[in-house]
């Protein structure tokens, strides 16, 4: 599952780090009310990352 975007607020602040985007990812996963494992955390900021549509 991919948790991010405006729906979920997961937006971060030019200064956040990886443990509040973490922190923040868990929290939208618990409003889900399903139970979940952690395997592996990764961050990847998408902000400057610029999409091409054909046209």
């Amino acid at each position: 599952m991919v948790v991010s975007g405006p729906s979920t607020g997961l937006f971060g602040g030019a200064h956040d780090g990886e443990q509040d985007a973490t922190r923040r990812a868990m929290s939208a996963l618990d409003a889900y009310g399903r139970p979940y494992d952690v395997l592996r955390v990764a961050v990847t900021d998408t902000r400057d990352i610029k999409v091409r549509r054909p046209g």
